[in-house]
């Protein structure tokens, strides 16, 4: 009876050991390593559909910074010009003028228009209703999801750093640039060209042309070309280079005047000297009335500054110690330099009361005032 007894409650306490471990427990998901459990929230971020528009999402919501890269460096250049003034004088510019006449014809053409009314075919079909779809975005920042939770979610997803790229700017480099500046004197000869063309039914085009050359004039003054000072554009007269010697074979010396009307008038002799072919009325002293003499230019090769004389050919042919000056016209500039004398040419201050005038040579005096220039045939005083 005993026996029994212990076997009843040892059966007992077996049952009721059985009982206890028989009731069910709730079973929790492991969390990994790095924390993130995949929750419904989670799953519904990493979701294929929902991955493209998820990344830039909690990029947004976690506020990661991007990542500036500079790319390429800039470097300002501040360009200096510096101009280098030069003259130029050109004698000929053909500027031509075409004056155009033109004959048109109008047509007219009448277009017929039909309209053609078609009726509906069929009634119209009612459109769809529209798909309602949710981003998103409102899907988890709604009531659904609280912002700790939507953290810890995308916190769980690879988001790449979005890179930023920059160009740094280096400091101003200053680059200069020489140019050649050409301030051109043109002397114009215009050649006019006339056309007319005639529309027919034939389509037959008339052309008339006509051109008209100028030649080198027979007596032009000359000009003093010096730019920059106050000789610049005056002319050249004669008068006796002494007060005290007005006789028929007193030589002449060429003073300056701004009136073109006093100018001496040159023509360009077969020999390349300058010949008076007008003498100067400024002065009774020139050798007005006395051109046909023919008066030149002479110099003393042995003298290294003096003034430009002339003086009658025949008079100088006999002086041992003088030359006839040779002049070489350039055809397009109108420039005339002398060409068998190897000194430059000056307008300086000449004696007697006489101004400016030419000398051949120069002088560094502050008396003579010296400066050297060109002469230029003045086609059209």
């Amino acid at each position: 009876m005993v026996f029994a007894l212990k076997n009843v409650v040892a059966v007992a306490a077996l049952l009721n050991v059985l009982s206890v471990q028989a009731v069910p427990f709730v079973l929790e998901e492991r969390a990994s390593n790095s924390g993130c459990n995949a929750d419904n929230l989670l799953r519904l971020l990493r979701a294929p559909s929902n991955l493209p528009e998820a990344i830039p999402f909690c990029s947004a919501y976690l506020a990661l910074p991007a990542l500036t890269t500079t790319v390429s460096t800039v470097t300002p250049t501040a360009t200096s010009y510096t101009t280098l003034q030069t003259n130029e004088t050109s004698r000929f510019t053909e500027n031509p003028t075409v004056p155009l006449t033109l004959k048109t014809t109008e047509t007219s053409v009448i277009v017929s228009t039909v309209t053609i009314t078609v009726p509906p075919q069929g009634g119209a079909r009612l459109a769809r209703r529209a798909k309602t779809t949710t981003s998103l975005a409102d899907k988890v920042t709604g009531t659904t999801y609280p912002p700790s939770r939507i953290s810890s979610a995308c916190n769980c997803l690879t988001i790449p750093i979005s890179t930023t790229s920059v160009t740094a700017t280096a400091d101003e480099v200053t680059e200069t640039v020489t140019v050649l500046s050409t301030s051109s004197t043109s002397l114009t000869v215009t050649i006019t060209s006339t056309e007319t063309i005639l529309e027919t039914a034939i389509d037959t085009v008339y052309s008339t042309a006509t051109s008209t050359e100028v030649g080198e004039p027979t007596a032009f003054p000359l000009k003093i070309v010096a730019p920059g000072t106050a000789d610049d554009g005056a002319y050249v007269f004669n008068r006796n280079e002494n007060p005290n010697n007005n006789g028929p074979g007193a030589s002449q010396s060429f003073p300056l005047t701004t009136d073109p009307t006093k100018a001496t008038k040159f023509t360009h002799s077969a020999d390349g000297a300058l010949r008076i072919a007008v003498s100067s009325s400024y002065f009774t002293s020139s050798v007005v009335g006395q051109e046909s003499s023919d008066w030149v230019h002479f110099n003393h090769p042995t003298v290294a500054f003096e003034p430009l004389y002339s003086n009658k050919r025949a008079s100088i042919q006999g002086c041992s110690s003088c030359i006839v000056v040779k002049w070489q016209n350039n055809p397009v500039t109108g420039l005339v330099s002398m060409s068998n004398v190897e000194k430059v040419l000056s307008v300086c201050n000449l004696p007697n009361g006489y101004g400016r005038g030419l000398y051949v040579g120069t002088s560094t005096a502050a008396a003579n005032a010296c400066v050297v220039v060109t002469l230029q045939l003045a086609l059209t005083p």
